[in-house]
């Protein structure tokens, strides 16, 4: 999305081999964006023939979205990161869904195409088993492997004296709400709850820390409002 590419840029830039590309249609208007991602779900077709031959030239494309393909972020946040997998299936010579979590799928529409264009990718790989609980009715095909996080390389953890084997750590998003998710922060709060009634505590861990609303704004707020007293759950505000 444009929203991001200068930040992926910044990211990106200590590769020499790593380009960031946007697709075309992001520089059209609303209506023309909405009738291109819907061609893109549905048929896996878009217009742009610049575009299609660029897709056509790829060997391998891995989709990365993650946890946006569920009933958690709302229908449609999901079917918007599945029209590109849908593009992908029909242009690029393999499609591969990389090792993330994906549903609940919730919805029935939602199912239908999750069904639709997860079954015409080359391989799905998923990171936990209860992925496997969602694909599973739909007859879909999987493979369970390891995060790609772990195969990056160690380094020194920062903050390592806060770090007790009676913690557990909760990662808090703020994205839930951004989707539509308007509960989120009782949804986190009776997480936390159940892990505090069994003598552990917490530590508020945040993945997205730029942009107005973010999960360290959002782990403030839950700190704040519930646990301003409780030493057992812990924020550090900061990013490590």
């Amino acid at each position: 999305s444009p929203k991001y590419i200068g930040i992926d840029k910044v990211r990106y830039s200590i590769y020499n081999n790593v380009n960031i590309i946007i697709p075309p249609w992001y520089l059209s208007n609303k209506i023309t964006n909405a009738i291109i991602a819907i061609c893109a779900l549905i048929f896996g077709y878009i217009a742009d023939k610049k575009f299609k031959d660029f897709l056509s030239s790829i060997d391998k494309s891995y989709d990365i979205s993650g946890d946006s393909i569920s009933s958690d972020y709302g229908l449609q946040s999901s079917l918007l990161s599945l029209a590109p997998i849908s593009v992908s299936n029909r242009y690029v010579k393999k499609s591969i869904i990389a090792p993330q979590s994906l549903g609940p799928f919730n919805n029935i529409i939602l199912r239908y195409f999750v069904k639709k264009v997860l079954g015409g990718a080359d391989k799905i790989f998923i990171r936990e088993l209860i992925t496997s609980y969602f694909l599973k009715p739909l007859n879909l095909k999987f493979e369970e492997v390891s995060d790609l996080a772990n195969l990056v390389q160690l380094e020194k953890l920062k903050g390592k004296e806060y770090i007790n084997d009676n913690y557990v750590g909760v990662g808090v998003s703020a994205l839930l709400e951004k989707h539509g998710f308007l509960k989120s922060e009782e949804y986190f709060k009776d997480i936390i709850d159940q892990i505090l009634s069994r003598g552990l505590s917490v530590y508020l861990i945040n993945h997205v820390s730029y942009g107005p609303i973010n999960d360290l704004t959002f782990a403030a707020s839950l700190k704040r409002k519930y646990y301003r007293d409780n030493d057992r759950v812990i924020f550090f505000n900061k990013n490590f």
